[in-house]
């Protein structure tokens, strides 16, 4: 059961780049609700900060409500952007699998899904030595990102992918 939320943890977005990247073209903002589950407070707080100390600068996530929701079986976590550009975006994490996740796990989640709600990124499936290099990889990242946390995080805000790199040429040497 282990081994399967590993592999689901990215393959919450499932097979192609629009399974967990949903956007919705709409005059009017269609979210039931603008807040956030508390559950998802500490890992929204977690991105900012990662962010700040990353980039330098700050990142309003108040208009990105994140919530436990219907979304398509198997899937962890969805981003929906509404709108034209996005001008809206939600997040709905499946419950019953978020419950099965270890905080590492949660965390990652949470920052994948926000890279595409907030930072606007697209999956990144490029691997170095068979690693994933990217925290928006589509599929499985895994124990990689326990062990390479900072350097995905610095991808994930910054796009630079030579860290990362290095890291795992240094353990794989």
């Amino acid at each position: 059961m282990k081994l399967l939320l590993i592999l689901l943890i990215l393959a919450s977005c499932g097979k192609n780049e629009l399974d967990d990247l949903i956007r919705i073209n709409t005059e009017k903002d269609p979210r039931k609700t603008l807040t956030t589950d508390e559950t998802f407070i500490k890992y929204i707080e977690l991105f900012r900060q990662d962010h700040i100390t990353f980039t330098g600068y700050n990142i309003n996530l108040s208009k990105i409500p994140i919530n436990f929701g219907t979304i398509k079986k198997g899937y962890l976590g969805v981003c929906f952007y509404y709108g034209k550009n996005g001008r809206w975006g939600e997040v709905k994490i499946d419950k019953s699998l978020w419950e099965n996740l270890n905080e590492k796990e949660k965390e990652l989640l949470i920052n994948h899904e926000l890279g595409h709600c907030a930072l606007d990124r697209r999956h990144n499936d490029d691997t170095h030595e068979n690693v994933p290099i990217s925290l928006m990889n589509t599929y499985h990242i895994g124990n990689n990102y326990g062990k390479y946390t900072k350097a995905y995080l610095i991808e994930l805000f910054t796009k630079n992918t030579d860290i990362i790199k290095a890291e795992i040429s240094e353990v794989t040497q």
